[in-house]
């Protein structure tokens, strides 16, 4: 299946020098006091000032050309002057008719959720370029349609219609309804077709004939299966064509209205074909969702709406960050430490989530997602996969030996975060090492966990195996540990960097974690950290700010380095809390964690289509620092950083949009392209069927072990 060609970034701007007015403190001072200035005015007529693409339209890659930095500023795509309250999608017609009652608008409530993503949606520009995108067209469109609509309910899926038309992972919707279809089956997407991994035959009707593992599905209700996802908009916005093809085959036995798919217009029934895997006729297998939960409540879109309340005005909302859960201890026998130890696990967690909510890497998928696989139906067969399964699909050698640690330190390391072990091939020892999702489980403790799997790995094995397949990412720091842990030193010209949307509430966040390291209320930085990491961070928050002054939709990419430095500081200060964790584990842990552990043997990274955000970072910098072969098929692509947004006007919805945009080393983009593999491996009909028990051994063949 086609992969878009890996676009690049270009004519985004860059920094020049600041005079003594536009200093960061000056700018921080200016944020405080909430005189920040929006960018040159562009209207939802598609009339511009002064505009020209930001983006290359030639066929040529697209690169950063600073020979062109002048013609960008003066001409790049500016967002618009006009900004929704907090960024949220409240409606103007909304704010205006707040004291008394009002009749639904839906044509404003459109344009406002039109100028929220010309004002936040980071690779809005990118998208002409990677998916063909023609903005113009698409806003006048559901303008249009929104005028016609004639219910609320009518008008949310507009919406769902509208933001599938990106093509993106990130960008989703959760709207007011609880109301889910299931079928006691599951399907992967496998060889180019549709095949059957799971039933659960306990729930499955006896009138009907029941698939078998492997079966390839031919047709959905007379249609074939890429017919039948092209009446449904939602099924196609995951990142490119293998990626939306493997989601829609997950998603079909198990789906969401919340999620923008109409449930209410969705057949109720499925007329399913299926070619049996061994061969022989097609047969037929009738079944019906079965429904659960409430749909939403509808309306006609001239009736009188109760006034406004004021708290409905309050918008915008990152959603509650992990890292803000404190660190907690589970087993029969969890670590002692003190209340004072566990406040300043806390403090650091904190920290940590700074960098966090200005660089969300996790995706909200239309896919079960757990931290362990599926458990076993008490009649099924197969194997039901979700995102984000804590243990390998793949069955594992006789010989393999888990790597855990003891009980008591499981929660202080994250063990829910990893699976490792090793085994013996041809007398070599081969470790692996599974990471299901980049959100950690305790974020202020990840390190010490990381460490002591790559401390163990490195003491027992010739080479390594980093399965991260079906991971939905998450935290960009826990991204930057793995890299370190593998190249010894993070490089700024080779890591990744971020083209980041300039707005108030990041340059905020940027603002507040300089305020952070300024004061240095903790002493927790020494005097040259300190003076080190506020240089680095002051040039990003330039960066930032220019493009803010300038109302480009992009600043320049943004270095990752000091909020690795940043994470690495605030971790770091933890140590004398492990060394007395440490010191009561009976028999201790066999790595000093304390200390940094790095592996330094072959590494291969497995991966797949159903790899996003993080889980696109990760192989990306992997691949430019040149460490190993990147193994698998195209991550999804959703490269960029994330941000919720809440909408409360004359609808209410939550959705999330794309920020940022991920620029490699050669300023290329992750966006809709994912990562390209270096050594092409992919999952069969026949690992399904077999249950993968030789999938590991074709793996090993494939990379000569």
């Amino acid at each position: 299946m086609a992969i878009p060609v890996e676009p690049t970034l270009a004519n985004i701007g860059a920094k020049t020098p600041a005079g003594p007015a536009g200093s960061a403190d000056h700018k921080r001072d200016g944020l405080q006091t909430a005189h920040l200035k929006a960018g040159p005015p562009r209207s939802l007529d598609g009339t511009r000032h002064g505009v020209a693409d930001a983006y290359a339209k030639a066929a040529e890659p697209m690169r950063l050309a600073p020979e062109r930095i002048a013609v960008a500023k003066k001409d790049g795509l500016r967002r618009p002057k006009v900004r929704t309250a907090g960024g949220t999608g409240v409606s103007r017609v909304a704010q205006s008719q707040a004291i008394g009652a009002r009749k639904l608008d839906l044509t404003n409530d459109m344009k406002d959720l039109l100028l929220s993503i010309e004002n936040r949606y980071g690779p809005l520009a990118a998208k002409k370029d990677t998916i063909g995108l023609d903005w113009e067209k698409t806003k006048a469109d559901f303008l249009k349609r929104a005028a016609a609509q004639k219910s609320v309910e009518d008008y949310y899926f507009l919406v769902a219609e509208l933001l599938a038309k990106f093509n993106d992972a990130h960008v989703t919707i959760s709207l007011p309804s609880s109301r889910k279809y299931s079928l006691p089956l599951q399907f992967s997407f496998v060889d180019d077709k549709i095949i059957v991994n799971y039933v659960d035959t306990a729930n499955f009707p006896t009138n009907v004939r029941c698939p078998a593992i492997g079966d390839t599905l031919v047709a959905i209700n007379g249609r074939v299966p890429e017919e039948f996802q092209a009446t449904e908009p939602t099924f196609n916005k995951s990142g490119n064509p293998l990626t939306n093809m493997s989601v829609f085959a997950r998603v079909l036995s198990d789906l969401s209205e919340a999620r923008g798919v109409r449930l209410d217009k969705f057949p109720d029934k499925l007329a399913l074909s299926f070619q049996p895997v061994g061969g022989g006729a097609l047969y037929d297998c009738n079944l019906a969702y079965k429904k659960e939960g409430v749909g939403l409540i509808d309306r006609p879109v001239d009736a009188v709406d109760e006034p406004l309340q004021e708290k409905e005005l309050i918008g915008g909302s990152s959603g509650q960050s992990a890292f803000e859960q404190p660190v907690r201890q589970s087993g029969p026998d969890p670590v002692d430490l003190s209340a004072k130890d566990w406040a300043s696990l806390r403090h650091t967690a904190g920290m940590l989530d700074k960098i966090h909510q200005l660089f969300n890497l996790e995706t909200v998928l239309p896919l079960a997602v757990t931290s362990e696989m599926s458990a076993k139906a008490s009649a099924s067969v197969g194997k039901k996969v979700e995102i984000g399964h804590r243990e390998p699909l793949f069955v594992l050698p006789q010989d393999f030996k888990e790597i855990a640690p003891p009980e008591q330190a499981r929660a202080f390391l994250n063990a829910n975060n990893f699976f490792a072990g090793t085994f013996t091939r041809h007398g070599m020892k081969v470790g692996l090492l599974r990471i299901p999702t980049y959100m950690p489980q305790n974020a202020a403790t990840l390190l010490y966990g990381l460490r002591y799997y790559v401390g163990k790995l490195q003491a027992q094995t010739d080479c390594l195996i980093i399965d991260q397949m079906d991971n939905p990412g998450g935290s960009v720091t826990f991204c930057n540990l793995l890299i370190k842990s593998l190249v010894g030193h993070l490089d700024d010209s080779k890591h990744l960097r971020f083209a980041v949307s300039p707005s108030q509430s990041f340059l905020r966040q940027l603002a507040e974690l300089l305020d952070f390291v300024k004061e240095n209320k903790a002493h927790a930085l020494s005097p040259e950290q300190q003076k080190r990491l506020l240089a680095d961070l002051n040039e990003n928050f330039d960066k930032v700010y220019e493009a803010y002054e300038e109302g480009r939709n992009l600043s320049d990419p943004i270095s990752l380095k000091p909020f690795d430095d940043f994470a690495d500081i605030a971790i770091e200060k933890q140590s004398a809390v492990v060394r007395k964790m440490e010191s009561k584990i009976k028999g201790g842990l066999g790595v000093d964690v304390s200390q940094p552990q790095n592996y330094s043997r072959p590494v291969f990274l497995l991966t797949n289509e159903l790899d996003f955000s993080g889980a696109d970072a990760t192989p990306a910098m992997f691949q430019d620092y040149e460490r190993g072969p990147v193994v698998g098929v195209h991550t999804a692509g959703a490269g960029g950083t994330v941000e919720v947004f809440s909408h409360r006007a004359a609808t209410e919805y939550d959705y999330r949009l794309t920020t940022s945009l991920m620029v490699r080393r050669n300023n290329g983009l992750v966006e809709n392209h994912g990562v390209t593999p270096s050594v092409h491996f992919a999952l069969t009909a026949q690992d399904y069927k077999d249950g993968f028990k030789g999938t590991l051994d074709r793996l090993l063949s494939k990379l000569g072990l």
